[in-house]
């Protein structure tokens, strides 16, 4: 490098430009040694790009799919995904992004996209799948394809408890045998059954209303469902009339079972009888925070304990005793508390019937019989005793009867009846020729004595 000066510099000024100049220059060259170069910013990778071999494939169930093969035309690819689901028995590798295996049910035609990926980016492609069933060629013309079973059921289906039902399912399609079945997890009302071809039938033997499914299985497999609902009733209540009776009488006897409640559903109790309905014979009231249960009508029931309850108080009445020249005996009581129950369990139930009367006076052999006894669990509410007929003694009871009208010994079983120890109480014996004594009350005080005098009858 040279440079002029000016003809001005004197020899010292010009040896101290160029020392100047040297120190420049040389510090100039040892930063330019002493920097440190930048870093070199790495390459970013290309995006994915690929091509599918084919776009399209029509496979049959039960053979293995043919696919295709992926040219890969950009960056590197990490990893692939499918969308929508393949259909039953095919498989995808997330690796490769290939299909493979065997279809195992139908599928309409549909597009499903294959997505690529990898850091930088993704690229799709679409590839249209449809799955067949196995078909029949006809020659020169065309082919017929076999479409899955169907099968139809009634939205709803009605019967009557001990009334036989018979209905059909329609059965069409399919390859081969078609087999109806109740579909796992369903069922019928208890009594019915299905055959294998679709038919219903059988007597029905409990109340219900219930939502049954039914599945019909083709020889390939193809299946179908269908859902009817079953509204199964107890017998309807009948008036039978006879020349000197007309009476309200329940078809066909059942196990009924029902759950009588209070207006709030608070009380509840599950009850069954044989030979009432509970729903019109049975009560349930909310008193306070108890929970009252009245039976009503004569009959044997059956109650099932609810969850938390361990004891009960209770109330059990025998059937007041007829009455004939004497009265009849009230019905024994039995009252009391912590009776011991196990949630769950059932405990029977008898409502007594009072006795029947007799017609009282001489000769007369329509005598009059003791009430019927009534019951809760262990607990047995003796039936009252029947009055005293002619040359009768009256019978004793959960009360006895009381004595007939020719009787006025004061002995108690002479004329009069003794009642139950702790239900009861004796009857009365007539004080006078022709006064027939009153029966025991079950929850009072003995029978008074007759003083009147009549002619019994």
């Amino acid at each position: 490098m040279t440079f002029s000066t000016h003809p001005w510099l004197n020899h010292g000024a010009k040896q101290a430009f160029f020392k100047f100049l040297s120190f420049v220059l040389l510090f100039s060259s040892l930063s330019a040694i002493t920097q440190t170069p930048a870093h070199a910013t790495p390459a970013t990778p290309l995006a994915p790009a690929f091509t599918l071999s084919q776009s399209s494939e029509t496979v049959t169930v039960g053979e293995k799919i043919v696919g295709y093969t992926i040219n890969s035309t950009g960056g590197a690819i990490d990893n692939f995904d499918i969308s929508p689901s393949l259909p039953a028995g095919i498989s995808f590798n997330t690796v490769t992004g290939l299909i493979s295996d065997t279809p195992t049910a139908v599928s309409a035609a549909t597009h499903y996209t294959i997505t690529a990926h990898n850091s930088t980016g993704m690229a799709t492609a679409d590839f249209e799948l449809t799955v067949v069933y196995s078909s029949q060629v006809q020659p020169g013309s065309y082919t017929l394809l076999n479409a899955p079973p169907t099968i139809n059921a009634p939205p709803t289906i009605t019967g009557t408890v001990g009334t036989p039902l018979s209905e059909t399912l329609t059965v069409g399609g399919g390859t081969g045998q078609e087999t109806v079945t109740v579909t796992v997890g369903s069922s019928l009302p208890t009594g019915l059954i299905v055959d294998s071809d679709g038919l219903i039938h059988g007597t029905p033997t409990e109340s219900a209303t219930v939502s049954t499914s039914f599945t019909v299985i083709d020889s390939v497999g193809q299946a179908a469902t269908a859902v009817s609902q079953f509204v199964i009733s107890d017998p309807a209540l009948s008036i039978i009339e006879t020349p000197t009776l007309r009476a309200m009488s329940r078809l066909a006897p059942v196990n009924t079972s029902r759950v009588i409640a209070d207006p709030t559903n608070a009380c509840q109790a599950t009850v069954t009888s044989t030979e009432t309905d509970p729903s019109t014979s049975v009560t349930a009231e909310l008193i306070g925070s108890d929970c009252v249960i009245r039976f009503k009508e004569v009959a044997h029931y059956s109650v099932k304990i609810p969850t938390g309850v361990s004891s009960l108080d209770y109330l059990v009445v025998g059937g007041g005793g007829g009455g004939g020249s004497g009265g009849g005996g009230g019905g024994g009581v039995l009252q009391g508390s912590n009776y011991s129950v196990v949630p769950g369990n059932s405990y029977d139930i008898s409502v007594g019937a009072g006795g029947k009367g007799g017609v009282g006076g001489r000769n007369n052999p329509n005598r009059s019989t003791s009430g019927g006894n009534s019951s809760l669990g262990s607990l047995i509410a003796i039936g009252g005793g029947s009055g005293g007929e002619d040359n009768q003694v009256a019978s004793i009871g959960g009360s006895g009867g009381g004595g007939r009208f020719d009787c006025i010994d004061a002995t108690i079983g002479t004329c009069a009846a003794a009642g139950t120890s702790g239900q009861g109480n004796e009857g009365a014996w007539a004080s006078t020729l022709f006064g027939g004594g009153g029966g025991g009350g079950g929850a009072g005080g003995p029978g008074s004595n007759s003083p009147i005098k009549h002619v019994g009858g």
